[in-house]
Formats: C-alpha cells, structure tokens, sequence
C-alpha cells in the first residue's frame, strides 16, 4: 500500500511539473486608427472640409497554458481607449468628439501552424464580457452612455515568434477578423444649460457583427508569452 501511495505521489508530481512547464504569461499592446477627409461647398459656395478619424491603444495581459505544440487557452483582462472625431463641417461642429473606454475579461484560445522552425501562424479566437463608457464631448458639455455586454472574435492574421524555448513574440496586422458584440446601456448622462440629467436605461440594447478582409491595416498589435 504505501509502494502505491509512493508511485501515486511520484506520478502527480511528474504530472505538475509537465504542466507547469507550460504555463505562460504575456501581454499585447494595439494601436490603430483611421482619417478621412471630405471637401465640399456650402449653402453660400464656401469651400468647407469634414473630417473625421478615429485612434485607439488596448492593453491585454493574459495568462494560460499550452495544452499541446498546435494549441494554446489562456484568460485575458484587457483596457482600451478610443477617441474619435466624427465627420462635422469644421465651421459648425468640429468641435465635437467622442471617446470610448472598455475593460473587458474573458477566456481566449490560439492555434499553430508552423511556417518555419520558430515562426507560426497563430489565429485566435476569444470571448469577451465587457463593461463600456461612450462620451460625446462638446465645447462646454460631455454626454455619456454606460454599457454591459459580451461578443466574442476571431483574429486572422496573428503570427508567432519563438525566439527562445520561454519567449514568444507575437504581432497581429488587423485584416482580417470575424466579431460579434452584444452591448446593453445600462446608465446615461446629458449635461443642457448648465444642468446635469442622470438617469438608467430600461432597455436598450444593441447587436454588432462584422466580417471580412480588410484591404487597408487598420490596427498593429505587438505582444509577447513567457513560458514559465
């Protein structure tokens, strides 16, 4: 009984350090954004331009294991912020600006197909709950829209490095994606004269997918995993 009890005990410690050796941790930071421009006449034949653009940055630190050489799960909790100026007559609103932020927290899953010794094409997929903040910002106002929601993605064009046996560097050119967000605002806010108005939304929720291959690269993302 206590060979056994002495092989059991030598098992499940072989067993955890295999394990433990493919544990890893990482982050990715992202970056993109997108301007454009339009030139047109007014109501008196004045040339005006609109514009509008956006820029955005995200945070991601996550941690999971490799279940095998092709196949990686892990949990991410990530920060994002996104300002954005939209298309306005500079004469009239230009001024105006929103900004999005989000914190979001959910489990993510990346695949491995080798493309050399220690390159990788490693699409992703991930689902997300997410807690949102969207703010208009006027000359002397700032409106603002709380929401909870979920979605969840699929990232294309994601590669790998492994420059060590514990480092792996990662980059994601943004092309290529499939997504799915669910959002339901949950509290509102409106500045009019001076006077703040508050309130919560009863129902109003809002479904977002989006596919596709995009011609131009609209977001870089750079990350890393450590192999503990």
């Amino acid at each position: 009984m206590g060979k056994e009890n002495l092989l059991f005990a030598f098992c499940a410690l072989l067993a955890c350090e295999t394990f433990a050796q493919k544990l890893y941790i990482g982050n990715t930071f992202s970056f993109g954004g997108t301007r454009t421009s339009v030139t047109d006449t007014d109501d008196d034949d004045k040339s005006v331009t609109a514009k509008s653009g956006n820029f955005s940055f995200a945070l991601n630190p996550e941690f999971g294991v490799f279940v095998s050489d092709k196949l990686s799960v892990g949990f991410q909790v990530g920060a994002s912020v996104s300002v954005s100026k939209p298309q306005a007559l500079e004469s009239n609103y230009g001024d105006i600006k929103g900004r999005t932020r989000t914190f979001l927290f959910g489990p993510t899953a990346n695949y491995y197909v080798g493309l050399t010794e220690k390159l990788f094409w490693s699409p992703r997929a991930e689902i997300d709950f997410l807690l949102m903040k969207e703010t208009d910002i006027y000359k002397d106002a700032e409106d603002w829209d709380k929401y909870f929601g979920f979605g969840f993605g699929i990232d294309l064009a994601k590669f790998e490095y492994r420059a060590t046996d514990r480092l792996y560097i990662n980059a994601g050119l943004g092309i290529g994606s499939i997504s799915f967000v669910h959002a339901k605002a949950t509290k509102w806010q409106e500045e009019d004269g001076g006077k703040t108005y508050k309130g919560d939304y009863d129902d109003n929720s809002t479904n977002t997918f989006s596919w596709g291959i995009n011609n131009t690269i609209t977001s870089i993302s750079l990350g890393f995993k450590y192999v503990l």
